[in-house]
C-alpha cells in the first residue's frame, strides 16, 4: 500500500523555537547577530524534523492512499497529532463520520461498520486533514529544548574546532571528538543528550494491528 500526501495550507514556520528564546539561550542582548541566528534557528529546526522524519508545523493536508487488496487494521496518516479530519473518501464516494474512527494523538483512521472496525475497501482512499502542532504553543517542549540545544552547539562551534566534543582539565587537559558527524552537520546521528529529547517524538514506523 503506497500514500502520496499533498499540502493544501502550507504553515506560515516551521522553525521550533523564536529569536527571543534563541537570544535568552545564548546569552545574546545585542540585535547584532539576529540574522545569523534566525538563520542558525532554520537550520536547527530543519536538522530536528529530518532527524524526526517528521513535519511538526499544522498544516492542512490530502492524503491519498492507493490500496492493492483490502486492508485490515488502520491507515497510518504521515502528519500527527490530528487536529481534524475534513473529508475521508473511498474511491470518490464520502464517508459519513459513523462509517471511521480516527485516533487523533497517533495519526490512525480505522474504518467501522457499525461499532466493530472493518476492512478498508476499495482501490483509492483520500483523508484531508489538518495535522501537526501549532507553533510554538502546542509543540512538546522537548522539541522546542532539543532545537536550542543545537543552537548551543553551533553557537560553541563557531568559536572553536567544532569537531570537539568536550573538553577538561583532568590530567591537565583532555578533549574528545565527535564521531561521525558533528553538530550542525548533515548525518542523521544527534549529540546523545539531543537525540534522548527527541526519541519520543521520532516517526512510527511499526505496522497497526
Amino acid at each position: 500500500m503506497n500514500s502520496y500526501l499533498t499540502v493544501i495550507t502550507q504553515a506560515e514556520t516551521y522553525d521550533l523555537t523564536t529569536l527571543t528564546t534563541a537570544k535568552e539561550e545564548l546569552g545574546i542582548t545585542s540585535a547584532e547577530q539576529d540574522n545569523k541566528l534566525t538563520r542558525w534557528i532554520h537550520e536547527a529546526s530543519e536538522i530536528v524534523a529530518d532527524y524526526c522524519g517528521r513535519v511538526f508545523a499544522l498544516e492542512r493536508v490530502k492524503e491519498t492512499f492507493l490500496l492493492d487488496q483490502p486492508t485490515e487494521g488502520g491507515l497510518r496518516l504521515s502528519r500527527y497529532p490530528v487536529s481534524l479530519v475534513h473529508t475521508l473518501t473511498v474511491d470518490g464516494a464520502e464517508l459519513a463520520i459513523t462509517d471511521w474512527l480516527a485516533d487523533e494523538l497517533g495519526g490512525i483512521v480505522f474504518r467501522l461498520s457499525g461499532n466493530t472496525r472493518a476492512q478498508w475497501g476499495g482501490k483509492k482512499v483520500e483523508v484531508e486533514y489538518s495535522a501537526g502542532f501549532d507553533l510554538l504553543d502546542g509543540l512538546p517542549r522537548a522539541i522546542e529544548r532539543a532545537t536550542l540545544s543545537l543552537l548551543r552547539y553551533r553557537n560553541s562551534a563557531s568559536s572553536r574546532d567544532p569537531a570537539i566534543r568536550s573538553e577538561s582539565l583532568s590530567g591537565v587537559y583532555d578533549v574528545s571528538y565527535w564521531v561521525g558527524s558533528i553538530p550542525g552537520g548533515t548525518s542523521s546521528s544527534m549529540p546523545p543528550e539531543v537525540g534522548d529529547l527527541l526519541e519520543a517524538h521520532r516517526d512510527r514506523s511499526a505496522s497497526i494491528a
